[in-house]
């Protein structure tokens, strides 16, 4: 790997500390921006059997975006305890400092998930942008993704680490690939950002070029209940839709607004039917104005150089 890019250090350099000091750990992922890029590399090798994706050495990625921000890493911890994710918190700021910016996600408690049921015209469930994480409220060891006012139960299968081999030195846990996928078209109120689109297609068509049957593991097998999620969150700003393009290579039918309300995704289903509506109605609005601001490269910037590390009530729900 190179030290130095065009524009900004190599991302895979500057991270690559972190994930030797956690090498052992077993419950931490490095989401995001690392593993969709690496998803597009036109060298990509990706083997289900060993779970790795594997891009020769020379793949690299700048520190810095095009409008000269700081480039943000996300790691992911499999983890409710305060203690294990303080650990990784300070893992990251001493290996990797401010030479990115970065944040710590995790399984969030079942009780945050329960304040939103039990008032799903709150605050705390008004402000909810973003999906994340969260112990299922059946009490069983599997997971939810949720993003008020829906919620998916997640497969255990789509929670396993892959290893991304970056030539014959760099080994960094991700999710697996379909995972990947799944979290940006799942991310936002507003479904597929404007933004990740582009990238987001380029790994995708890649992934399912080299690896068909990822495309299976992502709408039919255990990425099915997430995939849904993201057909549910794409009927929001675009309603009773036929095959429309979720991302290049995956087209889906949305649902129109009484279909969701009435959908298993739905989590009050105890509101009479005018309060579903207006629960709908909330979202579609939530949606309509986040696609407008994501859709504005000054806003995006704007965010990049003096918001985003700021934005963890709404990243994180808490």
């Amino acid at each position: 790997m190179t030290n130095t890019l065009q524009f900004g250090a190599n991302s895979m350099d500057i991270i690559d500390p972190f994930t030797r000091r956690i090498a052992s750990d077993g419950d931490v992922q490095v989401i995001g921006g690392v593993s969709i890029s690496a998803m597009a590399h036109p060298d990509a090798y990706f083997d289900s059997h060993q779970r790795e994706i594997t891009v020769p050495d020379d793949f690299s990625l700048s520190s810095r975006r095009p409008d000269g921000s700081l480039r943000d890493v996300d790691i992911l911890v499999n983890s409710t305890n305060p203690t294990r994710i303080h650990q990784v918190e300070t893992d990251l700021r001493e290996t990797i400092g401010d030479q990115l910016e970065h944040s710590v996600f995790s399984i969030l408690p079942n009780q945050l998930l329960e304040r939103q049921r039990a008032r799903p015209f709150g605050l705390m469930a008004l402000r909810v942008l973003l999906s994340n994480r969260y112990e299922d409220p059946t009490g069983t060891e599997t997971y939810v993704k949720s993003l008020f006012p829906f919620s998916a139960t997640i497969d255990p299968e789509s929670m396993e680490t892959w290893t991304l081999a970056v030539g014959d030195n760099l080994r960094i846990p991700v999710p697996h690939p379909g995972t990947t996928l799944l979290n940006y078209m799942t991310r936002s109120v507003s479904g597929v950002r404007p933004r990740d689109k582009e990238k987001l297609a380029a790994a995708a068509i890649n992934t399912f070029n080299h690896s068909p049957e990822i495309h299976d593991w992502l709408v039919d097998g255990p990425g099915k209940s997430q995939f849904e999620l993201a057909k549910v969150l794409a009927s929001l700003n675009t309603p009773a839709q036929k095959k429309i393009p979720l991302i290049d290579g995956i087209d889906i039918s949305t649902y129109s607004h009484r279909q969701i309300a009435e959908h298993e995704t739905f989590m009050v289903p105890e509101l009479t039917p005018s309060e579903r509506q207006l629960a709908i109605g909330i979202a579609s609005i939530k949606a309509y104005a986040v696609t407008r601001l994501e859709s504005s490269p000054q806003m995006i910037s704007l965010f990049h150089h003096f918001l985003e590390r700021h934005a963890s009530i709404f990243t994180k729900n808490t």
